[in-house]
Parts: C-alpha cells; sequence; structure tokens
C-alpha cells in the first residue's frame, strides 16, 4: 500500500493506491460528510467512520486506488461539494480519466456524488451513496445514468424523506436499516455489512474486500 496527499485548487487529496501495479486498477473516489469538511490539512478526518481510504489502509479494500478530498469548511449550515464539482471534475479527469471510476459518499458526500453525477456524468461508472443528507440544493431533476446503489435510515427525517425520493427512482438499492443512526449506519456499511440486503457497497461496485477474519 502506498500513500500520498496531492493539492488541486483548494482541494488536499489524500491516494491510497495497492502495492500492486495501480495504473491497472479502477479508481474509488469517497466523498466526506459535512462535519469532516476542514480549513487545515487534517487528512484523518477523511476516515472517520471506517471510509473506504481507511480499509485500504488497513488492507481490506483491494486492488483499488482509492480518492479521498479533503475540502475546507464554509461556515454555512448548508455546505454541500457544489462549489467544488468543478475542481473535482477536472481532478478526476487529468489524473484517472482513463481508469473506471467509481463513487461513494456519507452525508453531505452522498448529496456530493449526486451533484458530481450531474457535473459529469461520463466520469462515473458506479455509485453508491450512504445517508445522503441534502444541503441547498433539492434534489436533482433526475438521478443519473451510471448505476446507483443507497442505504439510508430512519433517524433523521429529512434525511429520510430525500432518500426515499432517490430510493423511487432507482433499479438498485439496499434494504433500510430500521435501527442504525446516522454514524453507525456509515460505520455498518464501510465495514461491508449487509444492512439486511443481498449486496454490501463493496459487492455492488465489483470491488475486493477482504475482512481481517478472512485474510
Amino acid at each position: 500500500m502506498k500513500m500520498r496527499i496531492d493539492k488541486h485548487e483548494k482541494l488536499h487529496v489524500l491516494v491510497v493506491e495497492p502495492s500492486n501495479n495501480g495504473q491497472d486498477n479502477p479508481v474509488l473516489l469517497f466523498l466526506h460528510g459535512m462535519g469532516e469538511a476542514s480549513q487545515s490539512i487534517n487528512m484523518p478526518l477523511v476516515m472517520v467512520h471506517h471510509t473506504p481510504p481507511f480499509q485500504a489502509i488497513l488492507g481490506r479494500l483491494q486492488d483499488v486506488t482509492v480518492v479521498a478530498p479533503q475540502a475546507p469548511h464554509a461556515p454555512k449550515s448548508g455546505w454541500d461539494w457544489s462549489t467544488h464539482m468543478e475542481d473535482l471534475c477536472r481532478y478526476l479527469a487529468t489524473y484517472f480519466g482513463e481508469r473506471p471510476i467509481l463513487a461513494t459518499g456519507f452525508s453531505r458526500g452522498g448529496l456530493g456524488v449526486l451533484q458530481l453525477l450531474q457535473a459529469c456524468p461520463q466520469l462515473v461508472s458506479k455509485w453508491a451513496i450512504v445517508d445522503p443528507q441534502p444541503g441547498r440544493d433539492v434534489l436533482p431533476q433526475r438521478v443519473p445514468d451510471p448505476d446507483g446503489w443507497l442505504t439510508y435510515g430512519p433517524q433523521i427525517a429529512v434525511i429520510q424523506a430525500f432518500s426515499e425520493q432517490i430510493a423511487q427512482r432507482l433499479e438498485h438499492r439496499n434494504v433500510r436499516p430500521t435501527n442504525y443512526n446516522h454514524s453507525e449506519l456509515a460505520l455498518k456499511a464501510y465495514e461491508g455489512d449487509r444492512l439486511g440486503g443481498g449486496e454490501n457497497i463493496y459487492d455492488f461496485l465489483g470491488l475486493r474486500y477482504v475482512p481481517d477474519a478472512a485474510r
């Protein structure tokens, strides 16, 4: 496993590459939530909730390059990824445009994935989001064409309502859990739990996830 930090425009990006030839691997973009945005370069914030960069560093998520931007915080309750979409699309296209790109995000990062699909719809081939939280933007007019996966819980009413609107437009979605709060759901999803459904998040994305007990 190899790690580096890229600096692109206003974003710092943690990149975790497998030890084998990373150029042959797909790319998994992870977008964090509002609580993990920060003006300081504090890269562990993108690993809160045991997210994909954390799983890749531990060697559980294999044969994939994980890309995790750290966005600066803006002191507004409506913070989301929309102001970074142009930079993010350009970064992905420049450095990873020749490779399959997958995307996942939690909370406002889940919304960010939908915004990314609207901004550069040809860039991402598959996506999966966890408890997406609406920000300033209302739900996009349509969920873009690439295959999508969604899991969400009932504890936060605005997230449940937002997620149910998305779910109505998806052919693929996971079973809604009934007993996990916002943070617990992210931990469960990114630890590879099936959440009562047939596919976990990594199964759906076609990635190799090997829990510690199976290694």
